[in-house]
């Protein structure tokens, strides 16, 4: 065994190619996915979170997926705005919404997050204000900015 393709204690060459070919013929560019998957996993992959390295790529493989799928959608359903197209852009809001609390819920399962952060990015997803988020969970409006602001930036790295 090659130990340079080992990070974390998995074969991430062997791990590629399993992704790549349980999914090559469902999604395009699925070598690009599981690239950046691989290499975004090995920057952020936390061991102290008792998560084993090779089912943290395959979710952050998994989300990539997703978000493909979704920027490859609203592309392919990007029109001009008619009445009938309204209620359809209505229906994609609240799956776009669900999506959210969804992914709130598996960043909070992991670890990532705790319940007060799931809270308050399930209740930005609704358009719900500062202030609004501030009484419902019985903190500060500067609290919920603050917190709001430290999801943003760890999300981001």
């Amino acid at each position: 065994m090659n130990n340079a393709s080992l990070v974390f204690g998995v074969d991430v060459n062997l791990l590629a190619k399993k992704m790549i070919s349980k999914n090559r013929t469902k999604y395009r560019n699925v070598e690009d996915l599981v690239q950046d998957a691989i290499g975004d996993a090995s920057v952020t992959f936390d061991p102290s979170r008792g998560v084993k390295f090779d089912n943290f790529c395959w979710k952050i493989f998994n989300n990539k997926v997703k978000d493909r799928l979704d920027y490859d959608n609203v592309r392919k359903n990007n029109v001009s705005i008619n009445a009938n197209e309204d209620i359809d852009m209505i229906d994609k809001s609240e799956d776009l919404v669900e999506q959210v609390a969804s992914n709130a819920k598996e960043l909070f399962d992991l670890g990532y997050i705790n319940q007060v952060e799931h809270d308050i990015i399930v209740l930005k997803s609704h358009r719900y204000e500062n202030q609004e988020i501030a009484q419902q969970l019985g903190l500060s409006n500067g609290r919920i900015s603050q917190i709001w602001s430290e999801i943003q930036e760890s999300l981001a790295e």
